[in-house]
């Protein structure tokens, strides 16, 4: 449990360091926008696809519930919508099946800004058991904390 709350520790100190070391960025991702008829059919096909493979669709909530949850999303793609409500709406539905295993994926477009535009820290990282693993620095000339950290496994004592 100690690590756990040194790791948080630190990814706080790091948000902080980024937040005023480095000034944002002005990127903003330009959203794409489905018409109705689109929507409505990647929920069709989302939903087949769901109740002819999932084996766990209903493990932990009635058919009745999973169907509310349709309903909704339902209802949420009666009017246009963008890419990334329809992300957050397809990851709200997911979440109601309760499976770690089932999770939506961003689009080709959403994952190359991500990639591209890192807006929270300036750094991409992977925590293990007792170390940080700093895997990429986001090139930012502006943020000099970046600077100093190296690609290599650190131990957090």
């Amino acid at each position: 449990m100690s690590h756990i709350i040194k790791i948080a520790s630190i990814l706080i100190c790091c948000m902080v360091i980024a937040a005023h070391a480095a000034e944002p960025k002005s990127a903003s991702y330009a959203a794409i926008t489905f018409t109705v008829d689109q929507g409505s059919a990647d929920l069709a096909l989302m939903r087949t696809a769901l109740e002819e493979a999932h084996p766990g669709l209903y493990r932990y909530l009635s058919k009745s519930e999973i169907d509310a949850a349709f309903a909704r999303f339902e209802k949420r793609v009666k009017t246009s919508i963008t890419d990334v409500e329809l992300h957050g709406e397809i990851s709200l539905l997911l979440a109601t099946i309760r499976c770690d295993h089932t999770k939506a994926e961003f689009s080709d477009a959403l994952t190359k800004f991500c990639n591209e535009s890192p807006t929270h820290l300036p750094f991409r990282f992977k925590l293990l058991t007792s170390a940080c693993l700093c895997l990429e620095e986001m090139p930012d000339p502006r943020c000099h904390v970046v600077r100093k950290l190296k690609p290599i496994l650190r131990p957090l004592l």
